[in-house]
């Protein structure tokens, strides 16, 4: 610590100097507010005078450990939650926009519809050209055979010669066939009494299905290899 003589030198240094700018301030004649400035600085100077260089300072205590933040705390969840949420998401938009399956509607079923759709004030060789037309479709998808556009002659010829048809539902569709054109281009084409095309239609079509069950009776049949 500084000694008493030390300080006292140390007040009158500065108290000196601190009255001669307040003096030089005022013209040379100091004030009495002055006076008690000047002795307010000179004991503050002479209290900093005492500090102890060498004094180790005064150490605050440690603030406490600060908690750990939300995200610290669960940061592992919200990202196992993130990702759960985004495959859900995921998911769901897959289910929603991938393709459906085509409904593939039984051709017999068409043709019947198709039928049942004809318009009844239908001039008599349009309205053959439509059923002709409707049963000529439905033998090429029951029977798997080729989707060309054939004329009457070609038609009877190709399910002559497919075992699938058979001799009589391919003679019975000739003759159909046959004779609605030549009531298609007859000068003036007129109902026949007693004979309904789309009643024979859709006979063709009933024993059509008869032929088709009798080739995958023997499918069904057939016994299973063993293991």
């Amino acid at each position: 610590m500084n000694s008493p003589a030390v300080l006292l030198v140390f007040a009158k240094t500065h108290l000196a100097r601190v009255a001669q700018v307040l003096a030089f301030r005022q013209g040379g004649f100091p004030s009495v507010g002055n006076i008690l400035l000047a002795g307010t600085i000179m004991f503050a100077l002479a209290a900093r005078g005492q500090e102890d260089p060498t004094e180790i300072p005064k150490i605050h205590p440690l603030h406490a450990e600060l908690p750990p933040t939300f995200w610290e705390m669960h940061s592992h969840a919200i990202l196992l939650a993130t990702l759960l949420v985004a495959a859900l998401v995921a998911t769901l938009l897959w289910v929603w926009t991938r393709p459906r399956p085509a409904l593939i509607t039984p051709p017999e079923v068409q043709a019947r519809t198709a039928l049942a759709a004809l318009p009844a004030a239908l001039a008599e060789g349009d309205r053959l050209s439509r059923i002709s037309h409707i049963v000529r479709l439905y033998i090429q998808q029951a029977f798997d055979l080729p989707r060309t556009e054939l004329n009457t002659t070609e038609f009877c010829q190709l399910i002559a010669t497919q075992a699938q048809v058979g001799p009589p539902l391919a003679a019975a569709l000739a003759e159909f066939m046959r004779a609605s054109d030549r009531r298609k281009f007859s000068p003036a084409p007129a109902p026949v009494a007693g004979v309904d095309p789309v009643t024979q239609a859709l006979a063709l079509i009933e024993q059509s299905e008869a032929r088709r069950a009798e080739l995958r009776a023997p499918v069904a049949a057939a016994p299973k290899p063993t293991a």
